[in-house]
């Protein structure tokens, strides 16, 4: 097939199937004239028996290892360009292979991993000698990428897609008016500019992973076996529902799914709904353990019958705390002591998420829980910590009533683990615990939680007086920058000089920037540094010497992003980050020097963050401003911050 009737037939092929990867027909076509037994042409196959997470693939520079799981002694040495085939699929590794060249392809047009019909179709087309950007050209006019962007878009949702999809972030406005010109000026075509940012260093390093980890494809002519995958076991509340979800199993063609209750306990009515799709649901109805199986089929043969376990669970009429002690949204800590009490005492406290560091941390089985309380001046004042470990080898949370519990912290085994402690004024803490813990609810996005409800009785060193607690966090109540960045805003009135500078613009009366307005250049000693959400700036003019810090969202944000930052906190001193942690779900900022800083009052202003841009995972740029003033209507100091690092 020549390479034009070739082209024809993929546009043609993909406006039918209205999507960007095809069907099965579509993929058999331009692969009939490749090598059967060739999954990226001109790359050596090597064949294991079972599926592949049945070994352990490891690279070091052009050699790749492969070694089975069960038996250590079982290990294979192959070029890092060769084509695994296991009885569940093949994997290629690398990312100058086609595969991988597809891969990203698929990222930078529709934001997702191709599917494996449609890999393994625009992989032939490349590898009969078709460029990239025909490829996007057919990409482009497909029914999946008209559904998504529209069939004519303009040149700034083009750009603007792109730059979600590739960088998943909004443009800079730099980069974002070059790519606009070179599509405006007729430099190069829409499908063009799709090509070059599926091949950026920047989507090379977006998709290494998936690269690195072996891209799963289905050789044609290979027979591969169906592969049931149900899920992992997990422990739930009797009587709330559970979506089961086998939508990890594999085969080379469509996927028939067939579930069943292989066992549950005795007395138990529970049965599946939609037990015929991927994504099946049932409820337990009393407590116990409930076996389901997943058997999956290609058309062609069926999979190995695979099962999961679902452990039910009640939680016994405990302690809680009354509804009108605590809010009706938000997160919060809630304490309520006895007389007696070593801790709390005989008081309450509640701390909302709004006015105090609420840190959490999940590791696997393991809970931490750091708080503190910090009034407006931005110092610490009270301090908690709470640990609570679940007994076993679970690597995530999970809900249910935890008896028994006591100061058993250390080890990843043993029993139930709890602790709530202060650490203010040299510390309160029990060196022996007597108590429970009950997680009501846990969620977790991945492997992230993401949300939970836990309650807690501790009794310390064998006294009878008990305090409880009650902690509600959701990481939807969590903060986040507002974009797009409010008009009106503060700007410099200079113009923009050359090269890196932080500006500062001091309002008279303001007693840390002095009232003067100063232009600070890297050339001239200015320093600027990015760690993860946090941006630390140091000045020098003489004897001036002034420290800024910023923090976006530091519980929710692994590194900076675009946006409007308000309602800051003070930028919490170190010691306060020692106790609370450093990840907090407040934005903050400080500014001080020369012997001048918001001491003993709050923090008023804001910051934002007008373009930050990264390359493999480290910034790039950034475009940043301000205002911070000591309390509430304290003369304003303005500053930008322009860098490229």
């Amino acid at each position: 097939m020549t390479y034009k009737s070739t082209l024809a037939a993929a546009v043609t092929a993909v406006l039918l199937s209205g999507c960007g990867g095809g069907d099965a027909t579509m993929a058999n076509s331009p692969a009939q004239g490749k090598k059967q037994g060739a999954a990226v042409a001109d790359a050596p196959v090597h064949v294991f028996p079972g599926p592949r997470e049945d070994y352990r693939v490891t690279h070091l520079g052009d050699t790749t290892t492969v070694t089975l799981k069960s038996d250590e002694r079982q290990t294979v040495q192959v070029p890092a360009d060769a084509t695994l085939r296991f009885d569940d699929g093949s994997a290629v590794f690398g990312k100058a292979n086609s595969a991988a060249r597809v891969l990203r392809l698929y990222q930078a047009a529709f934001g997702r991993a191709p599917d494996a019909a449609g890999l393994r179709y625009w992989m032939g087309v490349l590898e009969q000698g078709a460029p990239l950007d025909a490829i996007a050209a057919a990409f482009s006019a497909s029914a999946e990428y008209q559904d998504l962007y529209g069939k004519t878009p303009t040149a700034e949702a083009t750009v603007g897609n792109l730059y979600k999809n590739v960088l998943r972030r909004e443009g800079d406005a730099a980069g974002f008016a070059y790519w606009l010109g070179v599509l405006n000026q007729g430099t190069a075509t829409a499908p063009q500019v799709l090509a070059s940012f599926s091949e950026s260093p920047e989507n090379q390093e977006g998709t290494r992973a998936a690269t690195e980890n072996g891209v799963a494809l289905f050789e044609p002519g290979v027979a591969y076996k169906p592969v049931a995958r149900p899920g992992a076991s997990r422990i739930v509340l009797a009587g709330t529902a559970v979506q089961l979800d086998g939508r990890a199993s594999s085969g080379p063609g469509k996927l028939g799914y067939w579930w069943t209750m292989a066992s549950r306990p005795a007395g138990s009515q529970a049965a599946l709904a939609a037990a015929d799709t991927a994504t099946p649901t049932f409820t337990p109805d009393v407590a116990g353990d409930y076996r389901i199986a997943l058997t999956v089929s290609d058309g062609v043969s069926a999979g190995k019958e695979a099962s999961l376990l679902v452990t039910a669970r009640v939680i016994p009429d405990v302690w809680k705390a009354a509804a009108d002690k605590v809010p009706a949204s938000g997160n919060y800590v809630y304490l309520e002591g006895a007389e007696g009490d070593a801790i709390v005492g005989n008081s309450s406290k509640l701390y909302k998420g709004s006015d105090a560091y609420l840190g959490v941390g999940a590791q696997a089985n393991l809970l931490h829980v750091s708080l503190v309380d910090v009034p407006p001046s931005g110092t610490a004042g009270q301090r908690w910590l709470g640990i609570f470990k679940q007994s076993g080898n679970a690597t995530e949370l999970v809900p249910g009533y935890h008896a028994d519990a006591i100061r058993n912290l250390g080890s990843p085994e043993g029993p139930d683990g709890l602790s709530w402690s202060s650490v203010l004024n040299g510390g309160r803490i029990c060196n022996t615990v007597q108590g429970w813990f009950v997680f009501d609810k846990v969620s977790y996005k991945g492997k992230e939680l993401t949300a939970f409800d836990l309650r807690f009785e501790q009794r310390c060193d064998g006294s009878p007086a008990a305090m409880h607690g009650q902690i509600h966090w959701d990481a939807a109540n969590l903060p986040a920058p507002v974009l797009p960045v409010p008009a009106g805003l503060w700007s410099p009135s200079i113009d923009a000089p050359v090269g890196n500078y932080v500006y500062l613009e001091s309002a008279a009366g303001e007693h840390i920037g002095g009232g003067k307005t100063r232009l600070y250049t890297e050339a001239g000693g200015a320093k600027v540094d990015v760690t993860g959400a946090e941006i630390s700036a140091n000045v020098k003019d003489g004897d001036s010497d002034l420290s800024g810090h910023f923090t976006g969202f530091t519980n929710l944000l692994n590194e900076l992003q675009a946006g409007y930052y308000g309602d800051l906190r003070r930028h919490p001193s170190a010691y306060v980050q020692e106790i609370a942690g450093p990840r907090d779900d407040r934005a903050a900022m400080d500014w001080s020097g020369n012997g001048q800083g918001c001491t003993s009052q709050a923090i008023a202003g804001w910051f934002t963050i007008d373009s930050v841009t990264y390359a493999a995972g480290k910034v790039k740029t950034l475009d940043a401003r301000f205002a911070h003033s000591c309390g509430a209507g304290g003369s304003p100091l303005y500053g930008k911050i322009h860098w490229a690092f």
